[in-house]
């Protein structure tokens, strides 16, 4: 009998340790599958989990009544630490960088004629581009039209390749993707690089636009393309983090919390339209550069259109838009920073500045003059200097110490 109850308990504690671990990876997948590099959608969330999610899109909501009133609770859920880190600014100066904007619009065509068309009228702009010094070129969503074709190696690629190797610079382009191993066809943007190698790709997740019930199947503005199934990317460039949404991406905020997540300094949106309060409120959130290309204006990371904005072509047709980006530029939290931030402003009387007024946002926005550039001055290098934590950092730090408070049912202290 001993022993039968010393194995039955053993058995008993097996089983409960697998449960318990299964509860915790679901919370991991919940909220820590987000902040991967490179992460499947696909993969992260199972038919079963699926199922139990409500529309919040979160965890289960839960219902109660009080006399006459429904109360509905959706409980936050605390994120584990997560392994993705800021962008290393000690081994990549933080550059001041030329960013171009090609905006050409989508076409909607599917055929090759048409393609090789529209990749005619492009490349001049590319190349004009390429000859401005830009360091990052962004040509819209699907502008060759829907003719299908295959990322690597394929058609778009080699025409945009020899100009991203000639002028070092790195493009992102729209194209109607064929997925040679299954048939399926995607709304992507291509990233290739500096050295003409192809960095990655993004397929849209949110394709425009599905249809209401009493109307058609497919209409003008359904894409009839697949959902993309490969997450929210970012690259690391020499200069800075840049992550990728697509067009109608914008009406759906989680994807958008995702990239913050992935610690982007700037978001690439290639877009039909211009995004307007939307992207604004999302620029002025996550402070991040904005660098749209449809119609919308490159955004500040405060959310303002950027001053420096300027036409590349002003007697072309289509106005190649081109901006100078600073991403030493940093917002910093006034909690626990207000004395060190002074100190280094007077330290560094001249080179660096406090941009704005934020003080009702309890935030400064420290940036390096003209003078401090030409110093090779960097605010991000000196901040450690002086133990002042960024906004970002901050706001990911305290999220970690809740969280875990959350998890052990501790006080903060």
């Amino acid at each position: 009998m001993f022993k039968l109850a010393t194995v039955l308990a053993l058995v008993t504690g097996v089983v409960l340790g697998v449960c318990l671990t299964v509860v915790l990876q679901d919370r991991w997948n919940a909220q820590s599958a987000v902040v991967l590099r490179f992460n499947d959608a696909s993969a992260a969330v199972s038919e079963s989990r699926a199922a139990a999610v409500s529309e919040s899109g979160a965890a289960a909501v839960s219902e109660s009544r009080v006399g006459s009133v429904r109360v509905r609770t959706l409980q936050r859920r605390p994120w584990l630490p997560t392994s993705v880190d800021d962008f290393d600014y000690q081994t990549t100066f933080p550059r001041r960088i030329k960013v171009a904007v090609i905006p050409i619009g989508l076409r909607t065509n599917k055929t090759a004629a048409h393609y090789q068309q529209r990749v005619a009228y492009a490349l001049p702009l590319v190349h004009a581009a390429g000859a401005a010094g830009c360091d990052l070129v962004v040509l819209p969503e699907e502008f060759t039209g829907q003719w299908p074709q295959v990322v690597s190696d394929g058609p778009m690629f080699k025409s945009l390749n020899p100009l991203a190797t000639k002028y070092k610079m790195i493009i992102f382009a729209g194209l109607r993707e064929l997925d040679a191993a299954t048939g399926r066809q995607y709304n992507t943007i291509m990233i290739i690089g500096r050295q003409g190698e192809l960095v990655g790709s993004y397929r849209k997740q949110f394709p425009c636009c599905p249809p209401q019930d009493s109307e058609k199947p497919v209409d003008s503005m359904n894409e009839g393309v697949y959902p993309g199934n490969r997450g929210v990317h970012s690259f690391d460039f020499d200069f800075g983090r840049v992550a990728l949404l697509t067009c109608f991406d914008a009406q759906f905020p989680e994807i958008w919390q995702q990239a913050w997540s992935l610690k982007a300094d700037i978001l690439v949106w290639p877009s039909a339209y211009r995004g307007g309060d939307t992207t604004r409120s999302y620029t002025m959130l996550y402070h991040w550069y904005l660098i749209p290309c449809g119609s919308g204006d490159v955004l500040d990371i405060d959310g303002t259109t950027i001053r420096s904005l300027t036409n590349l072509t002003a007697n072309e047709p289509i106005n190649v838009k081109t901006a100078i980006l600073d991403l030493d530029r940093v917002f910093v939290h006034r909690d626990y920073n207000r004395p060190k931030v002074g100190k280094l402003l007077r330290d560094f009387r001249g080179s660096i500045a406090s941009e704005g007024d934020h003080v009702a946002s309890n935030w400064f926005l420290l940036s390096r003059t003209d003078a401090g550039f030409a110093r090779n001055i960097s605010v991000r290098q000196l901040l450690p200097k002086y133990d002042i934590e960024t906004l970002r950092s901050y706001q990911f730090r305290t999220r970690a110490v809740i969280d875990s408070a959350v998890l052990r049912g501790t006080a903060i202290s």
